[in-house]
């Protein structure tokens, strides 16, 4: 589990890519940087007065095709559709955007239905996809209105999913999620998960399950979740992810 604080940098690397700046997106890394500025503050979500941890109601996963499995499955090299997810342009790696979802066992090295994974795993998986960009990233937002009430009283949520790459390689995949209020603002610090490395990997082909779990806080209205594909080295961006889920936990009495 990692905590990084970067809600605006998030924004402003989409915003700058889309635009077409180069200097913006060099060098980002949602591991390592680090926004906003210290003249910027956060109040930290913690647990509201007389609320604990028993008796809790775990809400369906939140995000929409989570698992990959909403669209066609390609062969890790093929630009295929992604529903549910918005995808974000890299100007400097050009068009299209290659972000895609391939098939477990696809030719080349692809994770097979046997490697490490999940396990209740269904044909597909997100893949960086067949270019050397340093990043790509699918962006989805989450709706949490419906749970305003839950919230206010105090609600947490779990961020899982398995994450995972090629062998020795370090090129990685991840989610950073964070949260807006119904004005737009970000709120809160991010929450990441994933971003595994070869070592951790055993430098073998194949996914590992992260998770955080903690509250929502106050006033959120809304959770983004970018799911970033890291490029490393290699003729591809061998940056692998599944079964990706946000789960609102509703405390009962």
């Amino acid at each position: 589990m990692r905590l990084i604080v970067l809600p605006f940098l998030v924004a402003a690397v989409v915003a700058a890519s889309v635009a077409g700046s180069a200097d913006a997106t060099k060098g980002f890394d949602p591991r390592t940087s680090a926004f906003p500025p210290a003249d910027v503050s956060f109040e930290a979500a913690s647990a509201p007065s007389g609320v604990t941890a028993a008796g809790v109601a775990p809400s369906d996963n939140q995000i929409v095709n989570g698992d990959a499995e909403a669209g066609p499955g390609g062969d890790g090299t093929a630009v295929e559709p992604v529903p549910g997810w918005t995808k974000f342009e890299h100007k400097t790696c050009g068009t299209p955007i290659r972000t895609t979802v391939a098939q477990y066992g696809s030719a080349g090295g692809f994770p097979t239905s046997t490697s490490p994974g999940p396990a209740d795993r269904g044909a597909n998986f997100f893949a960086g996809g067949h270019w050397t960009c340093d990043w790509s990233v699918l962006r989805q937002n989450v709706d949490l209105r419906p749970h305003a009430d839950a919230i206010a009283h105090g609600a947490q949520f779990v961020l899982g999913g398995w994450f995972g790459g090629f062998k020795a390689q370090e090129d990685t995949a991840g989610v950073t999620m964070c949260f807006r209020d119904k004005n737009g603002k970000y709120i809160s610090s991010c929450k990441s998960i994933g971003y595994p490395t070869a070592a951790d990997r055993n430098h073998k082909t194949g996914l590992l399950q992260d998770s955080v779990e903690a509250w929502i806080p106050h006033g959120a209205a809304s959770a983004e979740i970018w799911l970033f594909d890291l490029y490393a080295t290699g003729s591809d961006v061998d940056a692998y992810a599944d079964d990706l889920s946000f789960t609102v936990l509703v405390h009962t009495p």
